[in-house]
């Protein structure tokens, strides 16, 4: 489970919350792992029935939030939602209007979803959430979501890591072995900030070198 602080509150405090927390049933808890993240601790631990109830309500009374951690790799992309539409009303009509008759409750959506970021268009911005495989499997059942005035569509979103000094994709810069290149036109020769050039998608280039494609690697308009 994920142990969190309503306030900033430094990983290793609230690690040594849960320890004095957990101190008058040490002999029934089986702790695997506890380690401190930003302002929370992960902890992995297995109690009997009673014990475990009364750990978790002892560990709400002093203020901390304790919920199931979100898994990573569950990502699902809202488009065409309008600019104007707050986080708060986002969160509220896919509440009300797509989850609550599945059984959800604010409580639920609070924990069990989060917005990560925005992607900007012209008129509309596209939404990435995290989700649980359980809510993403509701949500997307419905193949659109009504955002504000707007039907919007759902679907399941897949992270590329790209690298930002070779250019290609499945690694990190962090990482990487290959030569540098020029993120605007493409060059082995120089970086970026010494190119006069015009611009040149490097994936785009790579894919088929006789189509001439103005914009950069990491531009959103690239169709690769």
């Amino acid at each position: 489970m994920v142990v969190k602080s309503k306030k900033a509150t430094r990983g290793e405090k609230i690690v040594k919350e849960i320890q004095e927390t957990a101190e008058p049933i040490r002999g029934n808890l089986k702790v695997k792992k506890m380690v401190p993240i930003k302002d929370g601790a992960y902890m992995e631990f297995k109690a009997e029935g009673l014990d475990q109830v009364k750990l978790l309500e002892e560990l709400e009374k002093k203020g901390l939030e304790v919920r199931e951690p979100l898994p990573s790799n569950t990502l699902i992309r809202i488009g065409r939602v309008d600019t104007q539409t707050t986080a708060e009303e986002m969160y509220n009509d896919l509440m009300n209007r797509c989850l609550k008759a599945k059984g959800y409750t604010e409580k639920i959506m609070k924990a069990e979803a989060k917005i990560l970021r925005e992607i900007s268009g012209k008129f509309s911005r596209s939404i990435i959430m995290t989700v649980t495989p359980r809510m993403r499997k509701h949500i997307l059942e419905e193949e659109y979501v009504y955002i504000g005035w707007r039907r919007c569509p759902v679907e399941d979103y897949a992270e590329v890591t790209h690298c930002y000094r070779c250019g290609e994709s499945g690694h990190q810069a962090a990482t990487c072995s290959n030569k540098e290149v020029c993120f605007n036109c493409g060059s082995k020769r120089h970086i970026a900030r010494e190119c006069n050039r015009e611009q040149r998608c490097i994936t785009c280039y790579r894919e088929n070198p006789e189509v001439k494609k103005k914009h950069t690697h990491l531009s959103n308009k690239c169709p690769i």
